[in-house]
């Protein structure tokens, strides 16, 4: 334990916040649900994602167009490691 039993809860709970973020991104991808993607980010948000980089309303519709000739998608994530520096996560 590298704080005090409230820091480590605190740590805890903001990764698994990341990581319900994590999950909620591929589903909405994967689903096609622009509204439910938007929402994970905040308005002003910059995507580097691949051959995207921009504001996240143009990433979101390229992700849209993307998608939208597959019959379906499916994103699998493993190994989540998140490393905290104050208040920046990585």
């Amino acid at each position: 334990m590298n704080g005090t039993v409230s820091e480590e809860i605190e740590r805890l709970l903001n990764e698994n916040e990341i990581r319900r973020l994590l999950y909620t991104y591929c589903r909405a991808v994967d689903r096609c649900d622009e509204t439910l993607l938007r929402s994970l980010y905040h308005e002003d948000a910059l995507e580097q994602h691949g051959a995207y980089q921009g504001p996240v309303d143009g990433f979101c519709r390229y992700a849209m167009e993307t998608m939208a000739w597959m019959e379906s998608g499916s994103h699998q994530i493993t190994n989540i490691l998140i490393d905290f520096n104050g208040e920046v996560a990585a």
